[in-house]
């Protein structure tokens, strides 16, 4: 019994550290945002060859409203990633995208400029949690304001 419980401990104690050494370079998952209405959005994350801090995440982000299609947007940053507590790690970083809506049957493009500010955890398994501002400006004549806060939760599968 302490042979068994011992070889565990070592067995825990050696995946643990194994897990934080390795660095998952990609990432698949969903981000809900809050923006003026509920946002969805399919990203993809890369850990650049560059630096192990440095990512970059594509997103492609629809809304739905009344089962129709109104909002589809694209958009890439460049994130900053350091260490904060624990198997906890911020971002911080900037890009642009294109969008396309559609208001009153008529469809309109725009273009975006954003940065992004987060946090995320992780831990031994390969799944990634994280919290994040995104603010972005975007110059139309059809719309009141020109920055919007949008604020959103993610979920991701790291590989």
């Amino acid at each position: 019994m302490k042979k068994t419980l011992i070889f565990i401990s070592v067995l825990t104690l050696c995946s643990h550290v194994y897990g934080q050494e390795r660095i998952r370079k990609n990432a698949l998952g969903m981000r809900f945002g809050v923006n003026d209405g509920f946002e969805g959005e399919l990203n993809y994350q890369r850990y650049l060859d560059i630096s192990k801090n440095f990512r970059l995440e594509s997103g492609l982000a629809f809304n739905l409203e009344a089962n129709n299609l109104d909002y589809l947007k694209f958009v890439n940053t460049l994130q900053y990633v350091g260490d904060f507590i624990g198997d906890y790690k911020f971002y911080l970083g900037a890009g642009g995208g294109f969008g396309n809506y559609k208001i009153d049957d008529k469809n309109e493009n725009e273009f975006i400029l954003t940065g992004i500010a987060g946090l995320e955890w992780t831990s031994s398994l390969p799944i990634l949690f994280s919290v994040d501002l995104r603010p972005e400006y975007r110059k139309n004549p059809q719309f009141e304001k020109d920055v919007f806060y949008n604020l959103g939760f993610s979920i991701r599968y790291q590989f």
